[in-house]
């Protein structure tokens, strides 16, 4: 995690994370396979904003997740 954050904040990964401010962690989950992780990650960039930002609220309150 903390590999591919230095990563995007290097500008050296996709246009999004080139004109972008510094990137930080705000939200983790952990999984078993690469496969589930890319999914569940594609899953919360579907989501609309305000959904996002309560799964970051629950989480810096120590609830792990919400489907």
């Amino acid at each position: 995690l903390q590999d591919r954050l230095d990563y995007h904040n290097s500008k050296m990964g996709a246009e999004f994370t080139k004109g972008k401010a510094k990137f930080s962690i705000v939200f983790s989950e952990k999984y078993n396979t690469l496969t589930k992780a890319r999914k569940r990650e594609i899953q919360i960039k579907k989501w609309r904003r305000d959904k996002k930002e309560y799964l970051i609220k629950l989480y810096n309150k120590g609830i792990s997740t919400i489907k």
